[in-house]
C-alpha cells in the first residue's frame, strides 16, 4: 500500500476487484478445489478469509496486503471487506491466482483487473 493510499481507497479497490473477478470466474461454491479441505471447512464455519498461496500472492500483487504472514493477510483483507464478502473474495483470489495471476508467469495482458493492479505494469515490462 502506498503512503498516499487511504483505507477508503483500498476498500474501493477491493470492491472493484471482487466485482471484476466475480464476472470472470465460475461460482467458487460449486467448483472449489482446495488442497486442504479442513482449511475450507474452518473458513466456512468461522466466516473468515482463507489465505492460501494464491490469495497470499495475489493480494500482495494487488496492494491489498503488506505482509507475508497468512494470518496477518487474513486480518488485512477482513478489515477491507464487509464480512459477507470474505468467503467469496478469498475464493475469487484463489481462482484468479490459478487461472491468470500465476506465480512465475502472470498473464497481465489478459487480466480482467489489470487496470486495478499496481504490479501489472512491472510484470509487463519484464515480458518485453
Amino acid at each position: 500500500m502506498s503512503e498516499n493510499e487511504t483505507r477508503q481507497q483500498l476498500r474501493s479497490r477491493a470492491k472493484r476487484i471482487g466485482a471484476f473477478l466475480n464476472k470472470k470466474y465460475p461460482d467458487p461454491k460449486v467448483a472449489l478445489d482446495f488442497s486442504n479441505p479442513l482449511q475450507l471447512l474452518i473458513a466456512t464455519i468461522l466466516s473468515g478469509v482463507v489465505v492460501d498461496t494464491h490469495v497470499r500472492r495475489v493480494s500482495q500483487r494487488l496492494g491489498l496486503a503488506t505482509t507475508d504472514d497468512p494470518e496477518k493477510i487474513e486480518v488485512e483483507l477482513m478489515e477491507l471487506l464487509p464480512q459477507d464478502d470474505w468467503y467469496l473474495f478469498g475464493n475469487l483470489l484463489v481462482w484468479h491466482g490459478r487461472k491468470t495471476c500465476d506465480a512465475r508467469k502472470p498473464d497481465c495482458l489478459n487480466c480482467p483487473i489489470q487496470k486495478l493492479c499496481p504490479s501489472a505494469e512491472e510484470f509487463m515490462k519484464l515480458k518485453k
